[in-house]
């Protein structure tokens, strides 16, 4: 059985309130559906009522059987006013949760619960899961060392094996290579240079000797500069040797004739940092994203609109990224860390939801948009397990590894100075 409810509240020949939603939805993804919302909008033409429709409440439920209440003008006035405030904001949430669907998703998986997907039966089949119910496209899915161990150097089949699963649920895979306990920030210099072609040339080794099913679709490179404990003083040097990495890796798979989208994590702010490269003085971000495939912005702030806010921070990317033909990759963080701001921990996935609907409507129309990416995997779970809780009720991952648990946190550079160096694995990122 289908139930269909149908709200439209009408004045005149003006529709206030226009709204109908049916479950289970045709997709069967358990969810109520939105099927039309105009409660968003101020005022939208009535529709769909009849031209003798009386002024009043229409209701509906259920195939074929419509409820009309006819009521005087002036009541319905009152009723309007004092309903579409009331329901207003939950039909208008209702309708960004919906919109949010439409946006592919990729979520970060860092060292151990990469590690534990390879080696835990019982976790992989609890994880490979909550992609499809969370209507998450793509895994960056750790690729390198840890703890003494390179899984996809010296058991590659047990990569396969598990790409070759989440691909059969419709789950793309990307290679995650960046480590906080390899200091891979460190890979951007000259020194530290074959260890990178190393971290890389490992994957691009596994895509050529893997069948198609099993193959990493791209990676995601989280090596980051501004970790250096010089950045401040060696911002335009270690800027320079940032982007000369980047250039190897990519004449490193045209070389291997690799398909693979190449991508790193990169801060919002980027793009206020101007780099002399290759001839040409440029914002870092325009440098970095002409470079490479696509870039997912580290864009952690918990809200879209307004000035230092998601869609603000995105917005020069975005517009860059559409001129030049690439795609851009929204990034948002889901960590128990400070400032508040920088996180959706503490908030419920329905507030998630609303500000992500909100960033892709601003952005829906430019080409290059490619959607969102939640850091990570183990707090993003708990967010959504606490069913619209606090999740400091919830029992939060086990902080060990930095990039198991958080980034080290940093600010705009732009607006403030450079936190105090600590242990990364007691902060994360901005």
């Amino acid at each position: 059985m289908r139930w269909t409810l149908d709200l439209a509240m009408v004045q005149g020949d003006e529709a206030v309130i226009d709204w109908s939603m049916r479950w289970p939805p045709a997709a069967g993804s358990g969810e109520p559906e939105l099927l039309r919302d105009t409660a968003s909008v101020h005022v939208s033409r009535r529709h769909d009522l009849g031209d003798s429709q009386p002024s009043g409440i229409v209701l509906g439920a259920a195939p074929g059987v419509r409820a009309r209440a006819g009521i005087p003008r002036t009541v319905a006035s009152v009723i309007l006013r004092a309903v579409a405030v009331a329901l207003r904001g939950w039909c208008a949430l209702a309708a960004c949760a919906y919109a949010a669907s439409q946006a592919p998703r990729a979520v970060w998986v860092w060292e151990e619960d990469s590690f534990r997907l390879l080696d835990d039966e019982r976790f992989r089949d609890d994880t490979v899961a909550f992609p499809g119910r969370q209507r998450i496209a793509t895994l960056y899915l750790y690729a390198d060392a840890f703890q003494g161990r390179n899984i996809l150097a010296h058991e590659p089949e047990r990569y396969r094996r598990l790409i070759a699963a989440l691909r059969d649920r419709g789950i793309r895979v990307y290679a995650l290579l960046g480590s906080a306990p390899l200091r891979t920030q460190e890979y951007v210099l000259p020194e530290k240079r074959a260890a990178a072609v190393r971290m890389f040339g490992e994957v691009l080794a596994f895509n050529a000797a893997s069948e198609a099913a099993s193959r990493f679709d791209g990676a995601n490179l989280d090596i980051e500069p501004d970790l250096l404990d010089d950045w401040g003083e060696q911002r335009p040097l270690r800027a320079r040797q940032y982007l000369d990495l980047g250039a190897e890796f990519m004449h490193m798979k045209k070389a291997a004739g690799a398909t693979l989208a190449v991508g790193p994590a990169m801060p919002f702010w980027f793009d206020g940092i101007d780099v002399e490269w290759n001839g040409a003085t440029r914002p870092l971000s325009a440098h970095t994203q002409d470079l490479y495939d696509y870039v997912a912005i580290m864009d952690d702030r918990n809200f879209a609109e307004g000035r230092d806010r998601i869609i603000a921070h995105a917005r020069d990317e975005i517009e860059h990224a559409n001129a030049a033909g690439r795609k851009v990759v929204l990034g948002v963080e889901t960590l128990d860390t400070t400032p508040p701001k920088v996180t959706f921990f503490g908030k419920s996935a329905a507030e998630l939801e609303e500000q992500l609907a909100l960033t892709e409507r601003a952005f829906r129309p430019d080409p290059s948009f490619a959607g969102f990416a939640i850091h990570h995997l183990a707090p993003y779970r708990a967010l959504v397990a606490t069913a619209g809780g606090d999740p400091r009720s919830s029992p939060r991952p086990e902080r060990r590894d930095p990039r198991s648990s958080p980034r080290p946190e940093r600010r705009d550079p732009r607006s403030s100075p450079r936190p105090e160096r600590r242990d990364p694995r007691s902060s994360p990122r901005p």
